[in-house]
């Protein structure tokens, strides 16, 4: 029996030597790195003993899903990069509007008040009827990502209006300048249904603008100011034609005209104002200021030509003078974004006054008398501003 058991345990020691020798064969460790959380384990299992392969299970981290791309327009709460070009064309379509723009008067021959005392009676002034007409304009600019930039605007305007009347045998026709004297106005004195007078007026204007400007955005908002330099050109003229079929009229033609210029040069201030209302529609208001100091020229005369009396009479003065200019425009912008370029389309109402500009009859007065004259008067322009351009 005691031999029996002997067997057993030596059988038994045996066996636990073995199982103790093949798990010393392998060890498997646990190995996960400081840095890299779960679920990212990985599991070695290597050799302790001679070199044994080594097995690395990975679990790669789920990844985000990817949304597909979608094209969108700028959005209405994030500022947009503020640098590059910017150019395009202009058309504003303006009707003037004069305080005072004579054509010509109707008046009474010379009315006797006494021995050598005669006056001419106004009946009645008809003023210019100006329509709408087209002025072209042209810009560029650059802006830098801080908001600085320099721009530059070039805009002429032409328009014209003709008034004319055909006479009567009552009241007498006349050019303004009032009232004339009588020994002018004499001559036009029996101004028949054979004769007919023609006014015409025409102004034109350039206008060339150098600025430095400055931008800024926040949210919605995005703010424009400007500052820099203006030259103006502004050219009026008149010319009153009396033509006659009747020998005994004793004139072909009848003439008064008279030209007013100025050329001036000064400072311009500007603000604009746009909220972008959603991604391709925006409400604008822009304002400007500028105050033009230069020269003037105002010219005036009448000639007679045919039958036996021919004269030509004609005086320039020449004058220092400030013109002020107020403007206001109100409007709405279109945008759209196509990669780098950014195409925007403006239509909008404006109004400019423009202080002191006289009319074109205003050159009557150097040959008629300033008394006689017509008086300094305002000048305006009101209509549509369409511009279209594009930014890069």
């Amino acid at each position: 029996m005691k031999r029996a058991w002997m067997h057993f345990l030596a059988l038994l020691a045996l066996g636990f030597s073995l199982k103790t020798s093949y798990a010393q064969d392998y060890v498997v460790k646990w190995s996960d790195q400081k840095n890299s959380p779960p679920p990212a384990p990985t599991y070695v299992m290597e050799s302790v003993g001679t070199p044994a392969p080594i097995t690395q299970i990975a679990f790669d981290e789920p990844q985000p899903a990817t949304a597909p791309h979608v094209l969108q327009g700028p959005s209405c709460e994030e500022p947009r990069s503020r640098g590059g070009w910017s150019a395009g064309l202009g058309l504003m379509i303006l009707q003037p509007s004069f305080e005072s723009n004579p054509a010509f008067s109707l008046v009474t021959p010379n009315i006797v008040l006494g021995p050598g005392i005669g006056v001419n009676v106004p009946i009645r002034q008809y003023d210019f009827s100006y329509g709408m007409d087209v002025a072209p304009s042209v810009f560029i600019g650059y802006t830098w990502d801080s908001g600085i930039g320099v721009r530059s605007n070039y805009m002429q305007y032409q328009n014209n209006s003709i008034a004319a009347a055909q006479g009567t045998a009552g009241p007498t026709l006349v050019a303004p300048g009032s009232f004339l004297a009588g020994s002018l106005i004499s001559l036009l004195t029996g101004f028949g249904p054979t004769e007919r007078a023609e006014a015409r007026s025409d102004i034109q204007f350039l206008i060339f603008d150098f600025e430095a400007t400055y931008a800024l955005q926040t949210g919605r908002w995005s703010l424009l100011g400007s500052a820099g330099i203006r030259y103006l050109n502004l050219s009026q003229s008149y010319r009153f034609d009396v033509t006659s079929t009747d020998p005994g009229f004793g004139i072909d033609v009848f003439t008064f005209y008279a030209n007013n210029n100025f050329n001036g040069l000064g400072p311009t201030l500007s603000a604009e104002g746009k909220y972008r209302v959603n991604d391709f529609l925006q409400l604008y208001a822009n304002s400007r200021g500028s105050i033009l100091f230069g020269g003037g020229s105002s010219t005036g005369g009448f000639t007679i030509a045919g039958g036996p009396l021919s004269l030509n009479l004609e005086s320039t003065s020449h004058r220092s003078d400030i013109l002020p200019i107020a403007e206001l425009e109100l409007g709405t912008e279109f945008t759209q974004t196509l990669g780098q370029f950014n195409f925007f389309a403006r239509v909008g109402f404006l109004g400019q006054a423009w202080f002191g500009a006289d009319n074109a009859t205003q050159g009557l007065s150097t040959i008629l008398g300033s008394n006689n004259g017509p008086q300094s008067s305002n000048l305006g322009f009101y209509g549509l501003s369409i511009r279209t351009g594009v930014s890069y």
